[in-house]
């Protein structure tokens, strides 16, 4: 793994951009769906049947900071921030034991779910044509989060590298399409992200942006396996200088 990773960040730039370029923008979630379960002592513990983590709260965006810069083999950079937030009551239909602690049939529970991943990712432009490009490296992502059942709280905090492409086409000046994929499987451990995105220049520059993202995580942590998907779409603004 770590030869791989070293590989990727070692990778020379095939075409190097001709001037500076910045790109800022947020989007903002319209619509969010989770699926999955934690698994703790031996008990799966369905989010959505179980805990009704169905509710969202806030925070539900993403932002980002993309340079592409013209100096051989020094690494293009991109920064991105992203967040989820959930939170549900459920009356349980079975037993289940979460953190040690039992919950019983009938019970009432109160529960939520937070994830901020921040992803510093350098990568290399190998391929720039007038109609696509391509772009590899290594996204970093610090994953900071919890789930409370209850009173009971199993904190997240890991850092993560990720292989990362992302393939844009830009079929007409006001026009781009790009389709964006990190990916981890390493000793049982999986993280997954896939996102694609239209992007129309407005004006100068400014650009509205719509994009569907579904996200993969699966871990574990202190012994508990954290298994869970998100669909998102988003819908947002950037702007290029």
């Amino acid at each position: 793994m770590k030869k791989q990773i070293m590989s990727l960040l070692l990778l020379n730039s095939l075409v190097m951009s001709d001037s500076l370029e910045l790109e800022v923008g947020f989007n903002y979630a319209t619509d969010k769906t989770l699926s999955g379960m934690v698994s703790s002592n031996g008990t799966e513990i369905d989010v959505v049947e179980d805990l009704n983590l169905e509710k969202l709260g806030n925070n539900q965006g993403e932002g980002w900071i993309n340079l592409k810069h013209f100096v051989p083999i020094l690494p293009n950079i991109k920064i991105e921030n992203s967040e989820s937030h959930y939170y549900g009551e459920s009356t349980l239909s079975k037993e289940i034991t979460f953190l040690g602690f039992v919950f019983t049939i009938s019970q009432d529970v109160i529960s939520e779910m937070h994830m901020e991943k921040q992803d510093l990712t350098p990568y290399y432009n190998v391929l720039d044509l007038d109609l696509l490009s391509v772009d590899l490296g290594v996204s970093l992502r610090s994953l900071d989060g919890m789930i409370a059942v209850g009173d009971k709280v199993e904190t997240i905090k890991e850092v993560i590298p990720m292989f990362y492409t992302e393939i844009t086409s830009n079929p007409t000046d006001s026009l781009k399409l790009s389709g964006q994929v990190k990916y981890l499987n390493i000793d049982g451990d999986k993280i997954e992200e896939k996102k694609g995105t239209i992007s129309y220049d407005i004006w100068k520059g400014l650009n509205i942006d719509v994009a569907y993202k579904s996200e993969e995580i699966d871990i574990e942590v202190d012994g508990s396996k954290i298994k869970i998907e998100e669909e998102t779409s988003l819908v947002g603004l950037s702007y290029r200088f």
